[in-house]
């Protein structure tokens, strides 16, 4: 009978680079001014951000937010594309404040 044997050198590791298991994310900290109360939005996405997934997140927060809306950014790709300003040119109460 075929016997089985045990090695005593340890157990391969199977080293890989695959980015698959990135996840990037875009969030948003609101404050009410009446209720004193903090909120966070956020969306994950499985690639990079880029310009319409920034503008998607920001049309999703003018649809839950009321009044004026200020967002701090930094210099960013995304938060500093066209498809981010146009938006921002065309809604009159979104402010786009970059950070220095």
């Amino acid at each position: 009978m075929a016997g089985f044997e045990v090695s005593t050198e340890e157990t391969p590791v199977l080293r890989h680079f695959d980015r698959r298991d990135r996840i990037s994310v875009i969030s948003a900290i609101t404050v009410s001014p009446k209720r004193r109360r903090l909120q966070l939005y956020f969306q994950l996405h499985f690639k990079n951000i880029q310009q319409y997934e920034a503008r998607a997140f920001v049309r999703h927060l003018l649809r839950h937010l009321r009044g004026h809306v200020f967002l701090l950014w930094d210099g960013g790709r995304p938060h500093t594309g066209r498809l981010v300003k146009q938006l921002a040119a065309r809604v009159r109460r979104l402010h786009l404040l970059a950070l220095a």
